[in-house]
């Protein structure tokens, strides 16, 4: 037995030959490569890509550390997967697992004769019980959405935020699946380009094609994976800030902390999409960053610089918050960065602005919003959103006022900077013209703050028990008090009225996945995206609201796309609609999904009734209650 810290408990420590480890994950891949399409295939892929890029940024690890980091690094290595293989055109397996295999040999190489130490902690134990309530919260929103069995077939249930965000993710991650290539194409809006970061996607494509289905189906059963590593990594990311010493109340006042941490935010924990599919990556950045001293090694600096570099082709926000982090650092120690040779310098400012530089093309839209005074629903936004995070700023500025007295500059400049990213991009809302837009940027504001909070608390637990208390007081007192919106929602993902996609409408998507070009692009009637979300295929841009493509055109332009779709949808302007979509667009087959409609059927008699020089309309498919019609332009 021996005592850590107030507890006692048999230390169990385990060893391992590094280069083994690598070498072992070499021949799952070998495996997963070869294997029929199945789920344990991705899994072997999932797991043996990540396991060696572990090994390489530590030698010691507590279990659930381990885990989760390997999680994290999973993604990464999919990503640079993908990304190799599109570019050599070997994207399918078993050609595309080539590259994880040799990478895992070459860190074989590398790491021998070390050794790998993972042992088991107490912090492993708040880590493990603050995950299994996230995994018990999610597994009942994924219990009741996604696949489900029935008479027939099998259904797929989204509801509230998984039709969109989710059916967004599964989309890019689709597309990115059947074009073999990096989604260019926003799936929500054919013939606008894509604005939003998608290297991640590429990753998850390669997995949903081991797997052998669409991404909808494929990517269901690691989400509860991804979340429960995000929560894990955000555990210890606290405790490192916070403490050295193990301690059972300095347990109990992590797991509060965190515990209020993912409450603040709990969309991001329990259903799938993009950030939180990729919160392991942001989380893994933190718990680097988040060592005592970390900065004063040029190891760490780089590896944390080559991070957030990284992230910029995941998630933009995760990689706006990841900059920031740096520039705080940078900025709040400037006495360290005057020891730097020349060439360190040149190299270390090189290399953020090649950070920003690759944030604004991954995640930069080409118009940018219009700007007016204040409106009465701009400061309704600024009620609804901003104000109920006010906790979080007071917190972080609190946390920054702290960090500056022990002199902990670059702490306190990072929180601050956060806060100050939030506050600026909740005032471009306020002063947006457009209501979506202001909405939009209120909105997403908010995640600065929360970003922030992590650090924020862990600063504050290291302090007195009087200003533990009152820290959680303000944040969970918060949380209480003002309900933010998102908390106040996430009960419908379980109890809204779930969109149904039935056994007939699954095996449609299948035909069109099967028998139409990738870069097809359709328009639809259809009142959801389950179109692009099944089939990865673009689809004419549906309103009322531009909830993804923002600012890819100027936002009179990009109304005018919506009422384009309804004039088409419109017997009496079908054929004039028609005549924009397709020359403009590029729309080349119409889905009409409720042909029983008296206005659609009238549509798809106009439509084949059709006969111009550059060409008419065939039947493709049809259905009891579903059309698919084809432009056939002459060869």
């Amino acid at each position: 037995m021996e005592a850590v810290g107030n507890w006692s408990t048999k230390k169990l420590v385990w060893h391992w030959h590094a280069d083994a480890l690598c070498i072992g994950c070499a021949a799952l891949l070998v495996l997963a490569a070869f294997a029929a399409p199945s789920g344990l295939a991705a899994f072997l892929l999932f797991f043996g890509s990540g396991i060696p890029l572990a090994t390489v940024l530590r030698s010691r690890y507590t279990l659930s550390e381990f885990m989760g980091v390997a999680v994290a690094c999973s993604l990464m290595a999919l990503a640079g997967t993908a990304v190799v293989g599109m570019a050599l055109g070997v994207f399918r397996p078993p050609l595309a697992i080539g590259f994880p295999v040799a990478l895992s040999l070459a860190l074989a190489w590398k790491s021998r004769k070390r050794r790998l130490e993972i042992r088991l902690a107490e912090s492993d134990l708040v880590a493990a019980a603050i995950a299994a309530l996230v995994c018990a919260g999610a597994g009942v929103v994924y219990l009741s959405n996604g696949p489900i069995a029935t008479t027939n077939g099998s259904a797929y249930l989204m509801r509230h935020w998984i039709a969109r965000d989710g059916a967004y993710f599964f989309a890019l991650v689709q597309e990115a699946a059947e074009r073999g290539a990096y989604p260019r194409e926003n799936p929500f809006m054919a013939g606008l380009n894509n604005d939003y970061a998608a290297l991640g996607h590429c990753g998850f494509a390669l997995l949903a094609l081991v797997k052998g289905e669409p991404a909808a189906f494929a990517l269901w059963g690691f989400g509860l994976i991804l979340h429960s590593a995000a929560t894990v990594l955000l555990a210890h990311t606290m405790f490192r800030a916070a403490y050295r010493k193990q301690t059972a109340l300095n347990q109990l006042w992590l797991g509060g902390a965190v515990a209020t941490v993912v409450l603040w935010r709990a969309d991001f924990f329990v259903y799938p999409q993009s950030q939180s599919y990729f919160l392991p990556l942001l989380f893994l950045f933190l718990w680097w960053t988040s060592k005592p001293g970390w900065w004063r090694l040029a190891k760490a600096r780089y590896t944390a610089l080559a991070g957030a570099f990284i992230l910029t082709g995941f998630h933009t926000v995760s990689a706006a918050v990841a900059l920031c982090l740096l520039l705080g650092f940078t900025f709040g120690d400037l006495r360290s960065l005057r020891k730097l040779s020349r060439h360190s310098g040149i190299f270390w400012f090189g290399g953020l602005a090649l950070t920003a530089v690759s944030l604004w093309f991954f995640g930069g839209t080409p118009f940018g919003p219009r700007f007016t005074k204040p409106g009465g629903f701009a400061i309704e936004q600024v009620h609804k959103h901003a104000l109920t995070f006010l906790p979080l700023y007071l917190t972080a500025i609190w946390a920054a006022v702290a960090a500056w007295r022990k002199r902990a500059r670059n702490v306190s400049a990072t929180l601050v900077l956060l806060c100050g990213a939030g506050i600026a991009y909740s005032l471009e809302g306020v002063l947006c013209a457009d209501p979506f837009s202001q909405f939009f940027a209120i909105f997403n504001a908010q995640r600065f703050p929360y970003f922030a909070l992590p650090l924020a608390l862990g600063t504050l637990l290291s302090l007195g028990n009087t200003s533990r208390f009152i820290a959680m007081l303000l944040t969970a007192g918060g949380l209480v008090f003002c309900r933010p919106q998102v908390l106040r929602e996430v009960p419908k993902l379980i109890t809204a009225d779930p969109l149904v996609f039935t056994t007939e409408d699954l095996r449609i998507y299948d035909y069109i996945r099967g028998k139409t070009p990738p870069d097809a692009r359709f328009i639809s009637d259809a009142g959801h995206e389950g179109l692009p979300a099944f089939t990865g295929r673009a689809s004419f841009a549906r309103g009322p609201v531009p909830l993804f493509g923002l600012h890819s055109l100027p936002e009179n332009e990009m109304y005018q796309l919506f009422f384009l779709r309804e004039a088409f949808l419109t017997p009496q302007q079908t054929i004039t609609a028609w005549a924009v979509i397709h020359a403009k667009f590029g729309v080349n087959y119409v889905l009409i999904e409720n042909a029983k409609k008296p206005e659609n059927q009238e549509v798809i008699r106009q439509l084949l009734s059709l006969r111009t020089t550059g060409g008419r309309f065939v039947p493709e498919l049809e259905t009891s209650r579903t059309v698919l019609l084809r432009w056939n332009s002459p060869s």
